[in-house]
């Protein structure tokens, strides 16, 4: 397991444990730190093999939004795995495309099967690339 500390968010991240003893101490950990952060402006958020700490109302949809007032991109898509990325997700939904990798519920307008389909779909909007002599 992994201790990752962002700028502001602390995540454990379990996805390199045994499969069984990961989740179970997920659970122990989720379940002591819901009742150390009661009554704090903490949440505790499940993500994908990962549990995260973090201030009520930061988000990557708020960080979305901040990125695209700087950046005034011409063109957004965004695409995302995890439980975290539904923020990021609903805050985009007028804003570019939204595609969520996986199956199950999700404010992305689009999904993609799996990770490895990611790579191709990509692929499809460069074009070939050519090396540069």
């Amino acid at each position: 397991s992994l201790m990752e500390e962002k700028k502001s968010t602390l995540a454990w991240h379990y996805r390199n444990t045994h499969p069984d003893l990961g989740f179970s101490r997920s659970r122990e950990l989720r379940n002591s730190l819901l009742q150390l952060t009661a009554n704090t402006p903490l949440q505790i958020i499940d993500g994908n093999k990962v549990l995260e700490v973090r201030l009520v109302g930061v988000d990557k949809g708020g960080t979305a939004i901040n990125m695209l007032k700087v950046l005034n991109p011409d063109f957004v898509l965004c695409i995302g795995d995890d439980t975290t990325d539904e923020d990021m997700f609903r805050a985009l939904s007028d804003k570019g495309y939204t595609i969520k990798v996986g199956r199950g519920n999700t404010a992305a307008a689009f999904t993609i099967v799996s990770q490895r389909d990611v790579y191709p779909f990509l692929r499809k909007f460069v074009g070939p690339v050519e090396a540069k002599v």
